[in-house]
């Protein structure tokens, strides 16, 4: 499983170049809004499920730069299930989540957080919960 560290390690770069194209093209003297237009609305999945935190402005931005028309979002796979085809030469872009990781400190059993947030509060002091980024990508 990849820590929380690799997985910042391999999307940070696509983030930080994103935004520094972003500072490169704002001028002193202009003032243009950080988002050109939410006409067609925020970031969200093939699904309708809009995306939340660092992602609605990352998405955003990567909407803006590749010149899409409308800010939807899927992955390779949902792209296949949907009978689409993505284009030669498409470049994908992560999107971040956190996971919870739950532990049982003696035992090393791991249980779904869904599982340990159902536990009483005396059994849950026996579990730790690690919270982990993990991504996938767009």
């Amino acid at each position: 499983m990849a820590t929380t560290n690799s997985t910042i390690e391999k999307i940070a770069p696509m983030f930080t170049d994103l935004l520094i194209k972003k500072i490169e093209c704002l001028k002193t003297d202009w003032q243009k809004p950080w988002i050109a237009s939410l006409e067609q609305g925020l970031p969200r999945n093939i699904r309708g499920t809009l995306y939340n935190g660092g992602n609605v402005l990352m998405l955003l931005f990567y909407t803006e730069f590749m010149k899409f028309t409308l800010p939807v979002f899927l992955t390779f796979n949902q792209a296949k299930e949907e009978d689409l085809s993505v284009c030669k030469g498409a470049r994908s872009f992560p999107v971040y989540y956190w996971f919870k990781f739950v532990v049982h400190k003696e035992t090393k059993k791991t249980i779904k957080y869904e599982e340990y947030r159902k536990l009483p509060a005396t059994e849950q002091e026996n579990y730790k919960v690690i919270p982990q980024m993990k991504y996938y990508n767009v």
